[in-house]
């Protein structure tokens, strides 16, 4: 795009108007997008397509935020440039951590990081005089229990302003005290995992995750259960290493050197495995969801109960949803 066109697309956002210098842009949405005009040169910013429009572009901060508010979804769509596009679930820099660690959507962790971000009240504020739906809704449908938490914060917060509070205020305020205590007890305190140590040597159980190790050379050694998530193994020699129910969770090894490795049940998701050499590894019951394996070589590798969903095949295509133990590669 050139610089006449980013201009005639940010006085859109704004409704026609010319932005102030540090002026946060918005969507036609309405939506900010949380970066300034100065600051745009100095990130990355990534277009959004949701439900058919495409809106932005935004920091990567704002699309994690608008996932975790429920106001896109992990299947819809982002770009730099709105010529290439990807599902959201495939590029881990606007997945929020949260989202990727979470088993369901029931998880405290992630509930907690979507009730850090909301900022609603638990008032409809879309609902006209007549008691319906002034405006569609953009987020997704969240839990009740977030729905109720929210609610009570509201009433709380309106109680605090009044200057006499009868008796039932009174009562109110204690229920939704207990409920608050109650709720925070079934969540639990935030649990902060030890820093990692990059400096550790291979061993089983080893914590290697978000560590930029490209070049590593570790062929044959033990690193059963260990963690590399989110880390970065570029052209890295793991030769008959054992890596059984290792933690591999949006790891970048692409060009990396895993023939005859074992990862019986290693947890692969989103996994970058581009032009890497896989060939007599053994991928049993591995979790290779969403895992990028173009010109991946896996020739004599075992994928028995292997789960393939949506991964990325050698040849560039996916693969369908029940993919197990073979790419069930979609039309």
């Amino acid at each position: 795009m050139r610089k006449g066109e980013e201009v005639m697309v940010e006085k859109a956002n704004l409704g026609g108007t010319e932005p102030k210098p540090d002026r946060l842009l918005k969507t036609a949405s309405g939506a900010e997008t949380g970066v300034s005009e100065k600051e745009r040169s100095k990130q990355r910013l990534w277009y959004l397509k949701s439900k058919g429009s495409v809106e932005g572009p935004f920091p990567s901060g704002g699309i994690r935020r608008s996932l975790l508010l429920g106001r896109c979804g992990p299947d819809d769509q982002v770009s730099v440039d709105k010529e290439s596009w990807a599902r959201i679930s495939d590029v881990p820099e606007v997945m929020p951590q949260e989202m990727r660690l979470a088993e369901n959507e029931q998880d405290p962790v992630l509930l907690r990081a979507r009730l850090r971000e909301d900022e609603r009240s638990g008032r409809d504020r879309r609902r006209n005089g007549k008691g319906r739906p002034s405006a569609p809704e953009r987020r997704r449908t969240e839990p009740a229990l977030s729905a109720r938490h929210r609610e009570a914060k509201t009433e709380l917060r309106q109680i605090s302003r009044e200057k006499e509070m009868p008796v039932r205020s009174l009562l109110v305020v204690g229920l939704l005290v207990v409920t608050a205590i109650g709720y925070g007890l079934y969540l639990g305190g935030p649990e902060t995992p030890p820093d990692p140590d990059c400096s550790l040597p291979p061993a089983a159980r080893v914590d290697w995750r978000n560590c930029k190790m490209d070049n590593l050379a570790a062929d044959g050694v033990n690193l059963d259960q260990a963690n590399l998530g989110n880390g970065s193994f570029r052209r890295s020699h793991f030769t008959g290493t054992r890596l059984n129910a290792a933690d591999l969770r949006y790891s970048d090894l692409s060009d990396a050197d895993l023939s005859h490795a074992e990862l019986r049940e290693a947890n692969m998701k989103g996994a970058t495995l581009r032009n890497s050499d896989l060939s007599y590894a053994d991928l049993s019951a591995a979790d290779m969801r969403y895992t990028d394996l173009t010109g991946a070589n896996l020739g004599g590798s075992a994928l028995t109960g292997a789960t393939l969903d949506y991964a990325i095949w050698t040849d560039g295509r996916a693969c369908a949803k029940v993919s197990l133990g073979i790419c069930i590669q979609t039309r």
